[in-house]
């Protein structure tokens, strides 16, 4: 017998695709949504995104505003580690850079990016997708540590309307020790912190933008080594001011805050608690906007918040942000899905993106 969805799903699944803003389920007690469920044309899939996008269709922002946002895309372009695609061929490059397009996002900071040839190659297909889909060039950096197989942080941005300087790969977050043929740049085992100065051609926002990746997992060394991080943030300010004399500091990346239970840490929100408590008693504190939804992130079905955008207290152009979280967290309003049915959780990340519009005027004090 075929399987009838019920309208109250139709309904309820319309509105907040096209509103991003539903409140977050408990997870405990539901059913996972219904399968073949529509998420919007950008996120069902690549044909359908190609069409919006060409037809005009943007996330909307004000005219004003400069936008940023943060996006683990898992293991781009092959899906995972190695040196070959998954079993689903990897990441959708043209499907990626619609949606890029699509978020209408000015700089994005991205994650798990593998340099390897097919990585280096995915990447120039997907600027030239990017190029075509916005009338416009785009541009890519990462970080310079020499393994092309590991996870390398990055920024995708639009030339055009957006500079960047000082561009360097700081290895002041990362708390593990040497390891053996490490190099200068990347001498631990995990990822450094790649940042830029960013300025906008437009309005006249400007300010350090970084992005990294924290350690991943649930055991007592996975959390202490995401808590010492955070507290290394202090010493990648200082480099930064060192470099460029402006105090606008903008850190948005994969915080993996997924709890230790082991730790006296529950999950994830129990982590954020921590994690937001400690930036805002560093040396030159930092504050996170609120979130349009309470999940950044799909696994085995079920969401979680682990991404995130934190900035210095005293930058004016970020005051009255928020936090927009796209994507399938947005659009299922984190509620528990049949994951292993949905495209652009298999061929675009289980990540979803984060995005940030600061006021695009520079009003430094």
């Amino acid at each position: 017998m075929a399987r009838t969805i019920p309208l109250i799903y139709i309904i309820l699944f319309t509105v907040a695709c096209a509103h991003q803003t539903a409140s977050h389920t408990s997870q405990k007690t539901e059913a996972a949504i219904p399968i073949h469920m529509s998420f919007g044309a950008v996120w069902d899939d690549a044909q359908r995104c190609t069409e919006a996008v060409k037809a005009g269709w943007r996330l909307p922002r004000q005219s004003n505003k400069f936008r940023i946002g943060t996006w683990n895309i898992r293991w781009f372009p092959d899906g995972k580690p190695g040196e070959k695609a998954n079993k689903y061929g990897g990441t959708d490059v043209e499907w990626l850079a619609c949606v890029i397009a699509a978020l209408d996002v000015d700089i994005l900071a991205v994650q798990e990016f593998k340099l390897t040839r097919r990585g280096k190659n995915a990447l120039e297909q997907l600027i030239d997708t990017l190029n075509n889909l916005t009338d416009e060039p785009w541009a890519w950096e990462s970080d310079v540590c020499p393994d092309p197989t590991r996870q390398h942080v990055g920024f995708l941005y639009r030339t055009a309307k957006v500079h960047l300087s000082h561009i360097t790969s700081h290895s002041e977050i990362d708390p593990t020790v040497r390891t053996k043929n490490a190099s200068e740049v990347c001498p631990g085992k995990l990822r450094p912190a790649l940042a830029a100065y960013v300025a906008s051609k437009r309005g006249g926002v400007d300010f350090h933008f970084v992005t990294s990746h924290l350690d991943a997992g649930n055991s007592k060394r996975d959390y202490s080594n995401r808590t010492k991080a955070w507290k290394l943030l202090d010493k990648v300010y200082e480099a930064r001011i060192a470099k460029k004399d402006d105090s606008d500091f903008i850190f948005g990346a994969d915080f993996n805050s997924i709890g230790c239970p082991k730790c006296g840490v529950r999950n994830d929100k129990d982590e954020i608690g921590r994690l937001l408590s400690t930036l805002k008693e560093l040396k030159r504190p930092l504050i996170a906007a609120k979130p349009s939804v309470r999940c950044t992130q799909y696994y085995r079905g079920r969401s979680g918040m682990i991404d995130q955008i934190v900035h210095n207290t005293e930058m004016h152009e970020a005051k009255g942000a928020k936090q927009l979280i796209s994507g399938i967290c947005a659009a299922a309003s984190c509620r528990t899905l049949d994951a292993s049915y949905i495209g652009a959780l298999k061929y675009l990340s289980d990540h979803c993106p984060v995005l940030m519009d600061l006021n695009d005027t520079d009003i430094d004090s």
